[in-house]
């Protein structure tokens, strides 16, 4: 195993909740806005560009996707917002996606991905991130947030994305695909986690 990546490999998918079996593990859920990066740092915390399969298209995660780690597993959810899906698909979700967070005693802990750039062209956080952090305060759900696309700022934005967070939460982390350090960080605590 390369030393800045975690053992994963992909496990199974699926669309509703009552086929999730029964499991002896722990759990992370990975989840975000459409095309926030979830798919991508899963690729990169494995170092495989193919394990997690990524599209341009927003959305294209429609499953829950289950990757084991050891005897653990990351679980990659749908991307919230601007997915390109049908109503039912919605309905589905809406529906599907709550009774994991909340019947899921296996849950321990989940990371919200965003999109740094997007975040800095905006100067404000999603109106759907902010209700998943809401969400997760309410289930008292343990979180940390992961800033992606770092690569794509300049350093003094970087700093400025940096600060807005430092103000409103306790830790973050961040995120870029031409960055190994920071890959490495999100592995440790990760690998702490589970």
């Amino acid at each position: 195993m390369d030393r800045h990546t975690i053992n994963l490999e992909f496990f199974a998918s699926y669309e509703l909740f009552e086929q999730i079996p029964s499991l002896n593990c722990e759990e992370i859920a990975f989840v975000g806005a459409s095309n926030s990066g979830k798919s991508s740092a899963i690729n990169l915390l494995a170092n495989n560009k193919k394990l997690s399969y990524t599209s341009k298209k927003p959305g294209k995660t429609k499953l829950f996707n289950y990757f084991k780690k050891d005897n653990n597993f990351i679980v990659d959810f749908p991307g919230y917002g601007f997915a390109n899906i049908s109503k039912s698909q919605i309905k589905l979700w809406q529906r599907e996606l709550p009774r994991y967070f909340e019947e899921r005693e296996n849950l321990k802990y989940a990371f919200l991905f965003i999109d740094s750039n997007s975040f800095y062209k905006s100067k404000k956080i999603k109106e759907t991130d902010i209700q998943m952090i809401e969400y997760l305060n309410k289930l008292n759900l343990p979180f940390h947030i992961v800033l992606t696309k770092i690569d794509k700022l300049k350093n003094g934005q970087i700093i400025e994305v940096s600060k807005s967070f430092e103000e409103n939460f306790q830790s973050f982390y961040l995120l870029s695909n031409k960055d190994i350090g920071l890959v490495m960080t999100l592995a440790k605590k990760i690998d702490k986690l589970i």
